[in-house]
């Protein structure tokens, strides 16, 4: 998507609240290493904290058996320059700000049916000030606020990338979920702990 002329609103307001509890940008294990080792070079700080784990280990304290995602929690993103609001790492940036303005369910304007990734939803985060004139775009072609769009249609909106990025999250999700029963934790970084969720 072309994010001339924005003013990175999105890379200054990272953290979201979903079901009560705060989450920052999803990272997956391996983007934490890439992150990390580029915050070194850059020399910004970077946090970086559990986000969803799976299955589930331990009687007398049980918490998940395996962390899934990750996540960064900074209220803004260290890797933006702030004078010329462009992203440092834009070729290496993780899957989430690929995605990005869409998203899976939260902070959903339009929702999208992905025939590709069942059981899954996709949406525009009304926070990007570029919805209206992809919203626009959409109405010409006959779609308006709320009714399904298939994913030729946004990909035609030019959000292949963006589409492509969603997929892979939702297909890793689902995968693991099933693969551990449907035993998902979410890690609330604001208390310091883990909770039970079934979603």
């Amino acid at each position: 998507m072309d994010c001339s002329g924005c003013n990175a609103f999105c890379c200054r307001n990272l953290l979201t609240v979903y079901k009560g509890v705060k989450t920052g940008v999803m990272l997956f294990p391996e983007e934490t290493r890439i992150l990390k080792r580029l915050a070194k070079k850059y020399g910004v700080e970077v946090e970086i904290v559990p986000q969803v784990g799976y299955g589930i280990k331990g009687k007398s304290r049980p918490r998940p058996e395996i962390i899934g995602l990750y996540q960064m929690v900074n209220e803004s993103c260290p890797f933006l320059e702030t004078e010329t609001n462009r992203c440092r790492i834009y070729k290496l940036r993780p899957t989430s700000c690929r995605a990005y303005p869409l998203a899976l369910i939260g902070s959903i304007m339009l929702i999208t049916p992905i025939a590709e990734v069942p059981h899954a939803m996709v949406g525009f985060d009304e926070k990007c000030p570029k919805i209206p004139t992809l919203l626009e775009k959409l109405r010409v072609r006959g779609y308006d606020r709320g009714m399904s769009v298939p994913s030729k249609e946004i990909k035609e909106l030019g959000l292949t990338e963006e589409w492509d990025a969603v997929v892979k999250i939702s297909r890793y999700k689902e995968l693991m979920t099933v693969k551990y029963s449907f035993l998902v934790w979410v890690y609330d970084f604001e208390k310091g702990k883990w909770i039970r969720r079934s979603w």
